[in-house]
């Protein structure tokens, strides 16, 4: 029986129609079904026909049959799903890699609830207003720091701060494009742009 012998069992029924290339991942199934009695999409390396390495999701349960405890399983191939999976993840951190190296500071803001709300922010963003990695991660929840931050460069205060979201939430309302200069105490002039997205978002360059 598949409870005395997983070892029999999953060979005759996993292993001799689910090549294992990786007898560790065999060893993991076969702990995890003596625990659990039973396994959900558990990934392994496998052959197909051609002998071509291919990506499966195993399940397998205890079943008795005909009086005998035997462990039923099956198999769905997952090498495309994966494959892409791959693909989409490489182009989005070669974007990524793009966006954050840019000379230009870039945000994406927002308006939810009336609330002004800063989608996403590259590293050269933070690096121009001095505002921490941590924020840059983060903007939708650190968005009233990073706006503080952006007003104290001007020698803003937090009534002008106030001022200033209320007016960026006003132009993502109404869709106002502009161009502008700023100037910081220390000196620097940046241009800063506003351009719409096709979403109702607004794209900010300095």
């Amino acid at each position: 029986a598949a409870r005395a012998s997983y070892g029999r069992g999953l060979g005759l029924q996993v292993g001799g129609r689910v090549p294992y290339v990786k007898p560790e991942e065999r060893e993991r199934l076969v702990k995890l079904l003596r625990k659990n009695r039973q396994v959900d999409n558990y990934p392994v390396t496998s052959k197909d026909s051609t002998g071509a390495l291919i990506e499966v999701l195993v399940s397998a349960r205890e079943v008795t049959f005909a009086g005998e405890v035997c462990v039923l399983a099956f198999s769905h191939v997952q090498t495309d799903r994966l494959r892409l999976e791959i693909e989409l993840k490489e182009t989005r951190d070669f974007l990524d890699a793009v966006i954050h190296n840019m000379d230009q500071g870039l945000i994406i803001v927002s308006e939810v609830d009336k609330k002004l709300v800063i989608d996403f922010a590259n590293k050269r963003y933070g690096e121009l207003f001095g505002i921490p990695d941590e924020w840059i991660a983060e903007p939708r929840k650190y968005t009233k720091q990073i706006i503080a931050s952006r007003a104290k460069w001007r020698g803003g205060t937090p009534s002008s701060s106030k001022v200033v979201v209320d007016e960026m939430v006003a132009s993502i309302v109404a869709g106002t494009e502009y161009s502008r200069r700023l100037e910081g105490l220390d000196g620097r002039i940046l241009e800063a742009r506003q351009r719409a997205l096709p979403d109702g978002r607004m794209i900010r360059t300095f």
